[in-house]
């Protein structure tokens, strides 16, 4: 196959971390990791949805990590994302070649939710992978 610029699906792979979750912010939400094998370019893309339970203010805390083993990741530096209103998405560009082989995202426990009666926000994250060593990228 010959990518064209028209042809935008040929040059990027895109992968869901988070799949859409409501969370009360009490804990990590640990999204799936995501196998970069062959890329050297990603977008993280974070979506916060609707909250429910009356919050007067919300902050989502996205976090990029990265694994050799797909079981134990760490934190990747200045690789964090911050969402202060609902049904928003915020994104991150990242150069992977210096990167572990695996990535995910984790919507961290710095996420805010304050008053309200057990409020909660609905949040999602994808790894949109680039820079592929061959086309299309897969």
């Amino acid at each position: 196959m010959n990518a064209s610029q028209k042809d935008i699906g040929a040059y990027i792979k895109p992968a869901l971390s988070i799949a859409p979750v409501s969370t009360d912010a009490s804990a990590d939400v640990n999204g799936a990791g995501v196998d970069r094998l062959g890329h050297y370019g990603a977008v993280i893309v974070c979506t916060t949805g609707s909250v429910s339970g009356a919050p007067s203010a919300q902050s989502a805390v996205f976090q990029l990590e990265e694994s050799s083993d797909n079981s134990t990741f760490t934190a990747v530096s200045s690789a964090t994302i911050t969402i202060t209103a609902i049904n928003t998405s915020s994104r991150l560009d990242v150069d992977l070649s210096a990167r572990k082989r695996y990535l995910r995202v984790v919507c961290t426990d710095a996420t805010a939710l304050t008053g309200g009666s057990s409020p909660e926000i609905l949040v999602t994250a994808s790894i949109v992978l680039g820079g592929a060593d061959t086309l299309p990228a897969t």
